[in-house]
């Protein structure tokens, strides 16, 4: 019982340490009691990370200078996204001049902006899954072409899409570029 207990509730061993349980029989009955250890809760509670923040905006607000703290998360993410090299990277670079450095810096970070347009406009229509799932998903929607002779068009034929892959088929109107 205490193992189980440990297992599923008190997962993590700060816990296991602040929260001190006991069982014991009690007239054919299972009691538990248990209790918090202050020396290991104030032991613990040394441990929480604190920041301190400089700034030079008076005009700001606490809240602001907060917020605008917090913001850079979302920032560190951008960037992290343009160095992976799955999808939107500014790396691997072939080039030597400045002029065709900075074209592939600006092609990137416009790919990066139009991407997270894309999953703006895919949020607002209530999908609420991550971008990099909408993203795979999308990548998984393939397209055959059919070509019978060379008068006519081609048949295309769309690979049998999920669930997710139909609302962001719909979503993004992608129909309009498989039509002839």
């Amino acid at each position: 019982m205490v193992l189980k207990i440990n297992r599923d509730i008190l997962k993590t061993k700060k816990l296991r340490v602040i929260i001190v349980l006991s069982i014991e029989k009690v007239n054919n009955e299972l009691g538990l009691t248990w209790r918090i250890d202050d020396t290991a809760r104030e032991e613990c509670m040394k441990h929480f990370e604190k920041s301190i923040i400089f700034s030079n905006r008076n005009e700001w607000s606490m809240l602001e200078i907060v917020k605008i703290y917090r913001a850079q998360i979302g920032v560190k993410q951008q960037f992290k996204e343009l160095n992976k090299r799955d999808r939107i990277s500014v790396m691997p670079m072939y080039h030597w001049t400045d002029q065709k450095i900075r074209a592939h810096v600006f092609i990137s970070v416009l790919a990066l902006l139009l991407s997270n347009l894309l999953y703006l406009k895919i949020q607002l229509a209530g999908i609420t899954h991550s971008k990099e799932e909408c993203f795979e998903t999308l990548e998984d929607i393939k397209e055959i072409r059919l070509y019978y002779d060379d008068e006519y068009p081609p048949d295309l034929i769309l690979t049998q899409m999920s669930l997710l892959q139909r609302r962001l088929f719909k979503t993004l109107d992608l129909k309009r570029f498989t039509e002839k």
